[in-house]
């Protein structure tokens, strides 16, 4: 399969292309003279958007280190096109993705407030002091405005005097995530009480000091609740029933397979009804239990993330959802029964055949047939696991390598139900590009097929967009990932 062309004649003559069309449809200042150039402040609105298309995020920061009126445009655009993107304060500037955005700090959405950093590439965490995740809060407070959603708190020392810095801005957040911290004052009295729009709320790895009164408390517009927790547990199995029977609302829960273990009882005789459960670390929980929540009424869906091989039993919990684990490729292997997986994170582990060459001493020597190397394994039986998976609707890929050609193609020729492919970790389009004509063709072959949404990285987004005819085919079209929506359990949001 050939990469779209990607020479210099070819990339220029198509961006001409795109501002001509632009200028087409824009109404300019001086009608009489449409042949002069034209100031970017002369253009409309409409223009400006679709010149923002084409820009990155350290573009569109530049942009807004202008004047006020393309501060405004490009504050809007970035809002639109960046509302998931968690930034962070260093030295006094907001960083998102690896790029100051200081020009654009009165329209930030999602922070993360830091109370460590990990040091490249040992991996080391190095605690800040004091003074550094003070100064993060006073930051928030005199540069952010209302327009503030979510708020991660990630290693932090949690207490009241220093939440008391960003009370103004809690008005409007919708989602809180606490990831490894140490809560020192009551929650709900440092932090809860003031976000009256909260939304979801995602616990995990984090330790109370104080009596967990938060968990006695309502929160009227919560629908997303995520507690995981590590040993020693720090709440206890009443204050999480309580909890969930004080909030009805809540439409969806996250937990740790040992966090219900400890209470199965408790929440089958409590009646609470969830839309959907998601349970981390499942290969350490009885199927049978989960049929008993099923049929109980406390889940509709549930969604299993495991360390272990998938298998027939797990797809076999009833209302299983999305499937996160480990799936053997193997020659001669069965996958009939991933027919009725709908989303799936999986983890490919391919395995050679290898041949047994026994001698008279009794001696076994293993020998590796090289004409089914791990590679070619991997590419044989990923062909036939696509094959099988006719119900499939939304995939993550994710790899310690970067996402190729081969690993997307398959479930596009052969999954007829498939609507959405995220690539988690990047797609190597230093090896090729995204080839979303000879996809799209493909995707053409396969009666009865639905349009797929190839979700990817702002890099590899932009330089598939330049070298393109079109990102927006009849049956594929290319989005970044910032677009993804979480009106359903989002993978990304796990520790």
């Amino acid at each position: 399969m050939e990469a779209p062309s990607t020479d210099t004649k070819t990339v220029k003559r198509r961006a001409l292309h795109n501002i001509n069309t632009i200028r087409k449809r824009c109404k300019f200042n001086n009608d009489n003279d449409k042949s002069q150039s034209t100031f970017i402040s002369e253009l409309n609105e409409y223009c400006i958007e679709e010149i923002f298309k084409w820009l990155s995020l350290d573009d569109l920061n530049s942009i807004g280190k202008t004047c006020k009126r393309l501060q405004q445009l490009a504050g809007q655009h970035f809002q639109r096109n960046y509302p998931r993107s968690f930034v962070k304060i260093w030295h006094g500037y907001p960083f998102m993705m690896g790029q100051n955005v200081d020009g654009l700090s009165e329209f930030i959405q999602s922070i993360t407030i830091v109370g460590w950093y990990r040091k490249f590439p040992k991996q080391e965490y190095t605690i800040v002091d004091e003074q550094t995740e003070t100064e993060q809060y006073h930051y928030i407070k005199s540069k952010l405005d209302r327009s503030l959603k979510q708020i991660k708190f990630d290693g932090c020392r949690l207490t009241k005097c220093k939440v008391n810095e960003i009370i103004p801005l809690l008005n409007g957040v919708k989602v809180i995530q606490m990831v490894e911290c140490t809560v020192v004052d009551d929650l709900y009295d440092c932090l809860l009480k003031h976000c009256v729009n909260l939304e979801r709320l995602l616990i995990g790895s984090t330790r109370f000091l104080s009596k967990c009164d938060w968990l006695r408390r309502k929160y009227p517009k919560l629908v997303h609740f995520q507690l995981i927790e590590e040993k020693p547990f720090t709440i206890k199995q009443e204050e999480l029933l309580t909890f969930l029977q004080l909030n009805p609302n809540i439409r969806s829960f996250v937990a740790h397979c040992w966090d219900l273990e400890k209470c199965i009882d408790y929440l089958i005789e409590s009646k609470v009804q969830l839309d959907e459960l998601t349970i981390k670390n499942y290969n350490l929980m009885p199927t049978d239990i989960l049929n008993t929540l099923h049929d109980s009424g406390f889940y509709k869906r549930i969604n299993i993330f495991t360390t272990s091989d998938l298998n027939k039993a797990t797809i076999a919990v009833n209302g299983v959802g999305m499937l996160k684990a480990s799936i053997i490729l193997e020659p001669g292997s069965d996958y009939s029964y991933l027919a009725n997986v709908k989303e799936l994170w999986p983890s490919w582990t391919a395995r050679m055949i290898m041949r047994c060459a026994i001698n008279f001493n009794f001696n076994i020597n293993i020998i590796i047939d090289t004409n089914n190397n791990e590679n070619v394994i991997y590419q044989t039986e990923l062909v036939h696991v696509a094959k099988c998976m006719i119900n499939l609707e939304r995939i993550w890929l994710k790899y310690l390598k970067l996402i190729n050609s081969c690993d997307i193609l398959p479930f596009i020729k052969y999954s007829p139900k498939l609507k959405e492919i995220y690539i988690v970790d990047g797609y190597n389009y230093h090896e090729n590009l995204l080839d979303l004509s000879t996809w799209n063709k493909e995707r053409q072959k396969l009666g009865g097929a639905c349009k797929i949404t190839i979700l990817i990285d702002d890099d590899c987004y932009f330089k598939t967009k330049l070298s393109s005819n079109s990102i927006d085919l009849s049956l594929i079209t290319l989005k970044r990932q910032e677009t993804y929506p979480l009106t359903h359990i989002d993978p990304l949001c796990f520790w």
